[in-house]
């Protein structure tokens, strides 16, 4: 069977302690024909004199002077790799990984059966934790939020075979070329470049099956994943970028209909919910967010996301035009979504 040509995207930011661990792994894939193309995101911490010492030979690099975030740094890297024509597929990958050496080759395996598949999740597991799950997938909810599928479960199991999913977490997945061209928001934007971070792969995944393309899961696809080395977790950056980016969901990608209930009826409840776990419990995101930013920070953080948001709503709206141009699906389907692949409310937020 002929092999595709794969190009490997990872992108670092200040993740020196983790690259020698990542690339090594990637560099050992069974996966005969691929390419790693590493974007440096004008890290602080030595990581581009170590690629270069250690790496220069066996390696794509691009070096940016600053960091533009996960969406335009992974744009940066598919467009170059896009410049080659046998490249067909893209794999994104977290500098935070260790890769199995049938990772690729699985994924392959998978997409490889039908023109309509446009994306494939790996096994992601925890990197200290190697018996709990970290993503099998993503699961949404109404109010353009979402989890990964699995998230913090024992593994005994019950995911030990290939199944449909709604989209893979950005973090360790493949992507067809034709996908990725199909869904592209003008001029190679692939990943929406206004997201910075976070919640840009459920928009992908969004779009991507506005567009009729179908996303499965890999079981025998594994990797390893320490999880938010980069990203503070449930730091005041994460909480207004996710907050702002869950509204730009709803507003691009959202049918109508489903977009005024987002807004109108399940955003409310979400506040409530965050209320209740900044106030009343002492776990969850929201209460972590609240005692690192300082008292009344869930208000400040819920007013910047909304006001960016409005700034860019004019944006935002100039690219709904493009996904609903390119929506093939009914939105009987879109509503049958968001039961098959539900998220539930309370556990996203606590999670």
């Amino acid at each position: 069977m002929e092999n595709p040509k794969v190009g490997v995207v990872i992108l670092n930011y200040n993740g020196l302690k983790h690259l020698k661990t990542c690339l090594d792994s990637v560099l050992a894939l069974d996966y005969p024909d691929f390419e790693i193309f590493l974007v440096e995101n004008g890290s602080n911490d030595g990581s581009l004199e170590f690629i270069n010492d250690n790496y220069k030979d066996k390696i794509t690099l691009i070096a940016l002077d600053k960091n533009t975030g996960f969406a335009k740094g992974n744009n940066i890297a598919i467009k170059e790799a896009f410049k080659d024509p046998e490249i067909k597929y893209i794999a994104p990958l977290n500098n935070d990984t260790k890769v199995e050496s049938g990772w690729l080759g699985e994924m392959m395996n998978i997409i490889r059966k039908d023109e309509k598949i446009g994306s494939v999740s790996s096994k992601m597991m925890f990197y200290y934790e190697k018996d709990l799950i970290n993503a099998i997938g993503v699961l949404i909810s109404r109010d353009g939020g979402g989890i990964n599928l699995g998230y913090k479960e024992k593994d005994e199991g019950q995911f030990e075979k290939d199944m449909e999913i709604f989209g893979p977490s950005a973090g360790a997945c493949l992507y067809s070329r034709k996908m990725l061209e199909d869904i592209d928001l003008g001029d190679g934007e692939f990943f929406d470049n206004t997201y910075f971070a976070y919640y840009e792969d459920v928009d992908i995944c969004w779009r991507a099956r506005l567009a009729g393309y179908t996303s499965w899961y890999s079981h025998k696809s594994v990797v390893y994943h320490v999880h938010s080395a980069t990203g503070v977790s449930h730091s005041p950056f994460k909480a207004f970028h996710i907050q702002r980016n869950r509204l730009f969901n709803i507003l691009k990608d959202f049918p109508f209909w489903s977009a005024v209930y987002a807004f109108l009826i399940i955003t409310p409840v979400r506040y409530l919910h965050l209320l209740n776990a900044a106030f009343f419990r002492k776990s969850g995101p929201a209460a972590k967010t609240k005692s690192k930013a300082g008292s009344g920070s869930l208000f400040k953080l819920t007013f910047k996301a909304w006001a960016d948001f409005f700034r860019l709503m004019p944006e935002m709206m100039r690219k709904r035009r493009k996904v609903i141009r390119s929506k093939i699906v009914s939105n009987k389907l879109v509503r049958e979504w968001f039961k098959k692949y539900k998220s539930d409310l309370e556990t996203e937020i606590y999670k």
